[in-house]
């Protein structure tokens, strides 16, 4: 971020996916919009449940979106400072950073395309990753691809209205529930948690992958 030079950052973490037009996107979107910050539809392929977009709504949204799908203009930069270390914050540093953008008032806006990836295994292996070049062929292959992947998660959706109510989602929509109260509030629900320190996601991840500082 210190040495970006352009108008604009964006980010890709190290195992996620951008599609070919992924930033063509979010340019334009960003241009159209007069916003500061602007992100995309990106799809979580998983190796244990379906496929699912994830789709943030602001102005008031529970979670933020994640790095790849994000761009925002560089003199936020100026504004806020940079992401903070993984041992400074009670969220995930990306997290952290976006919500005290959300909190200053900046503008999100979201333009409608699938234009990531974001591969998730089961907790503490890396088998996920396999699955990269095997999608990367198909997104050079097919270019249908990512409306026949938002075909295929919009059919799940779908079948799942039809399916009886789990009780877990009821608990779900309850947390999501509070979290946007709290976020109408400029309350970031992570500091509810008051007995974690921060750094708390680090050492987590830490432990799920068998790893020491």
């Amino acid at each position: 971020m210190r040495r970006a030079k352009g108008k604009y950052i964006a980010y890709l973490n190290h195992d996620d996916i951008w599609l070919p037009n992924h930033l063509e996107v979010l340019v334009a979107r960003a241009e159209e919009q007069k916003a500061d910050f602007v992100y995309s539809i990106m799809q979580w392929v998983l190796d244990y449940a379906e496929d699912y977009a994830d789709i943030p709504r602001f102005p008031h949204a529970p979670r933020p979106p994640e790095a790849s799908a994000t761009l925002h203009l560089r003199s936020i930069v100026d504004e806020i400072g940079y992401w903070k270390a993984p041992q400074e914050t009670y969220a995930v540093p990306r997290a952290d950073y976006f919500r005290q953008a959300q909190f200053l008032g900046k503008k999100y806006a979201f333009a409608p395309m699938l234009t990531v990836l974001k591969f998730g295994g089961t907790p503490g292996s890396y088998e996920e990753l396999r699955k990269q070049q095997k999608y990367m062929q198909q997104v050079q292959d097919d270019p249908h691809f990512s409306n026949r992947e938002l075909s295929q998660m919009l059919a799940h959706a779908y079948w799942k209205l039809e399916q009886p109510v789990a009780p877990g989602n009821y608990l779900r929509q309850l947390v999501e529930w509070l979290r946007r109260q709290l976020v109408k509030r400029r309350i970031d629900p992570v500091r509810l948690v008051f007995w974690q320190k921060p750094g708390r996601h680090i050492r987590e991840w830490h432990k799920r992958h068998n790893l020491f500082q």
